[in-house]
Order: structure tokens, then sequence, then C-alpha cells
């Protein structure tokens, strides 16, 4: 039963920060109703290259958008999906975990994409530089997460994998804190930029995940 409920594909989150005031921009619209916080200098500004309301990240530390901590809590196959424009600089674009020595993230910038799973202090990582690509465009990210492995797509294609890993999410602890922008670290870089439409599904990346079902509470 397990297994087929992790096959399953559904919206578990959706930041689209959109909205008519400052509270409607910052609550997801999938299943979980919480809403996200910002931190520092984060603010939602109009883009209008997506003619839509972005999340703007200047890579300072303590600027960020936390997200709800049970966002993610006892699932282990995942897609963490958004639009980013990032800028030269790479940096940390999305945390889940609870210190430095236990951790998932996303990091990157126009021109370099990674993600590693750290448990105690080992870290497994999928990792990638990206050729022919310009800072301050905007492109979708997904990152694929199983017990067994770390997918990244940009646009569609994977562009780094590790199917190697022997760390599950679950793994790196309960309670976990969920961050946009920001590391578990003040020495580490952080992403500077803007996001959009972050998406969290329960279930695995694949041709179908267009299709994917928002579910409601």
């Amino acid at each position: 039963l397990m297994e087929a409920a992790d096959s399953l594909k559904y919206l578990l989150y959706d930041f689209d920060f959109e909205g008519n005031n400052d509270s409607e921009k910052l609550m997801s619209k999938g299943m979980g109703k919480e809403s996200a916080a910002l931190s520092g200098n984060a603010e939602i500004v109009y883009d209008r290259e997506l003619q839509s309301q972005v999340l703007s990240l200047d890579g300072v530390y303590g600027t960020f958008a936390q997200l709800p901590r049970q966002l993610l809590q006892g699932v282990d196959y995942f897609t963490v999906n958004m639009f980013v424009r990032p800028s030269e600089h790479v940096g940390r674009l999305f945390s889940l975990g609870s210190s430095e020595r236990s951790f998932l993230d996303i990091s990157g910038g126009a021109a370099q994409l990674s993600s590693k799973i750290v448990k105690s202090g080992n870290a497994l990582a999928a990792e990638s530089t990206l050729d022919n690509t310009l800072a301050d465009t905007w492109f979708a990210l997904a990152l694929e997460v199983t017990p067994t492995s770390l997918r990244l797509f940009r646009d569609g294609e994977l562009v780094a994998a590790n199917r190697e890993v022997t760390i599950s999410a679950q793994e790196i602890g309960e309670n976990l804190a969920v961050m946009l922008g920001q590391s578990f670290s003040i020495e580490d870089d952080n992403f500077k930029g803007f996001v959009d439409d972050v998406r969290i599904y329960r279930g695995l990346y694949g041709e179908d995940f267009k299709a994917t079902v928002s579910l409601d509470m």
C-alpha cells in the first residue's frame, strides 16, 4: 500500500504569490492551506515578462521565504517544481532540514545547478554545469527526490542525477525547516534572483507531470 501511495501524484503545496492582499499572496493554493512568511529583504514584486507577482531574493543572509514546517513530513517520494530567474551568482535556492549537517537542498545560478542530501555531515549530490545559458532568464526547475535518487530538470530536460542515493528525506529529521533563498549556515552563499509558482508534489517527475491533479482539503 505504501508503494502504491508513493506512486500517486498530487499537489501538496502551491505558492504562486498571487492575491488581492499580502495574506493571499503568501497562502498555498494546494492541499495544504498554510502560508509562507517573508524575512529580511524578501518581497513580492510584479514581473513584466511573466505578467505575475513573483518572489524577489537578494542573496543576503537573512533574506528568505519560510515555508510550512510540516510541508514534507513523512514524504519520501516528491517533486519540487518552480520557475526561477537567477543572476550569475550561485547560491542556495531551496533548503529542507534541521542544520548544515542534515538537509536536502537545491543550489544554483544561471550556469550551474546542484542538489544534495546530507545526513550527519555525509553528503550525496547531483550537479551540472550548464552551457549557453544567460543570467536573468526565466526557466522551469524541478527536483525529483526518492529514497534512492536525486534528479534535476531544467525546462523539462534532465541535467543532473544521482541514482545511488542511500539517504531518504525522512532520515534527515522531523519538523524540518523549509526555506527559499537561504541555507543553514551564514558562511554559505544564497540565491539572488526571482522565483515564481513554487509547487511541491507528492510523486515522481514524468511525461504526464503536467496532468497532475490539484486536490483540495
